[in-house]
């Protein structure tokens, strides 16, 4: 497995490194690792598809390790539920944890690299636990993510810490709690830089902006306002610099969600494919309309920004499998 990966070194830097846009090229035939890390660099950009097309013959091939393939379910779960799909997610996530637990002796190379059962095991369960954030159900979110903390204590791998500490700061922000949430986005972004990847760093900062804003909503701490959806708005650009279309949308949303507080009323906290990042503004129940969609004849600041997030979303949908593309949908 260690080998595996110092063979593709190029596909590694795109997923997990310094180069998140760079073009993917779907590796049907080469091993199994470079075709999961392949599936999760091209879902970071986006192309859920191609995505889907690798993940789906890594988990139908019986050569495919069990822990990799475990690794495949968990991924497609992470896809689906940028889009809200949290029903479908929490299948893939559960397939996730089934497999892994199947897999059998420990390989410490893949550990080494975050690819072994175990790390499959954590991220099925912090999928899960993202899954209830995602329908307001934050009692068996924390319990989720107790279980595994449990796990996670013994292997430590920085990815699964960092996305147990975005799941940690939603629940946070889900329960009205936004000072513990702010400091398990603090705790992210800090991992995020450390490990390196542009990516999970960004989905970091993403996170405890939102926390943060929210905060100072609270009173807690200052930066709310238009200076913080300024900030979103940062993020969204800086997103599409690297090719990450799905964090652009992301954080045009939350921006966009921001924007209409104000006139909308408190915050609600609910995750959902209107409010992606979990932060904690409220939407209108109708197609998720956030402030009016005009002020004396010109856009409102929420109107333009989901006008952009429209056009990123219309990008995914190009990109994106049938499945998909029925989320993206509804969202519209």
């Amino acid at each position: 497995m260690v080998s595996t990966h110092i063979a593709h070194p190029e596909l590694w830097s795109i997923a997990f490194g310094p180069r998140p846009g760079v073009s993917v090229v779907s590796p049907r035939r080469a091993d199994p690792t470079a075709r999961w890390t392949a599936a999760v660099a091209l879902g970071g950009q986006g192309r859920y598809a191609a995505a889907a097309a690798l993940l789906e013959v890594l988990a139908a091939d019986p050569r495919t390790p069990r822990a990799l393939a475990a690794h495949a379910a968990v991924t497609r779960a992470s896809h689906l539920r940028q889009l809200g799909g949290h029903g479908a997610a929490a299948r893939f996530d559960g397939l996730g944890i089934r497999l892994a637990t199947a897999a059998g002796r420990p390989d410490p190379g893949a550990a080494a690299l975050g690819i072994d059962a175990r790390t499959a095991l954590v991220d099925g369960l912090v999928g899960l636990a993202a899954d209830a954030v995602g329908r307001a159900d934050a009692a068996a979110a924390t319990s989720l993510l107790t279980r595994a903390d449990a796990v996670l204590g013994d292997c430590a791998g920085p990815r699964s810490t960092i996305r147990a500490g975005w799941v940690r700061a939603e629940i946070a922000l889900l329960r009205g709690d936004p000072a513990v949430a702010v400091r398990a986005a603090a705790d992210a972004v800090a991992g995020a830089r450390r490990w390196g990847s542009a990516r999970h760093l960004l989905k970091s900062r993403l996170v405890a902006e939102v926390a943060g804003l929210v905060a100072a909503r609270a009173g807690l701490v200052e930066g709310a306002g238009s200076a913080g959806s300024a900030r979103l708005d940062a993020l969204a650009e800086e997103a599409g610099e690297l090719g990450l279309l799905p964090l652009r949308w992301a954080a045009l949303l939350a921006a966009a969600g921001l924007a209409g507080a104000a006139t909308d009323g408190p915050p609600v906290g609910r995750r959902g494919p209107h409010n992606p990042s979990g932060a904690a503004v409220r939407t209108n129940e109708r197609h998720g309309r956030t402030a009016p969609e005009s002020v004396n004849g010109a856009a409102s600041d929420a109107a333009r920004r989901r006008h952009a997030a429209a056009h990123a979303l219309s990008a995914m949908f190009t990109r994106s499998d049938p499945q998909l593309r029925r989320l993206m949908r509804e969202v519209v």
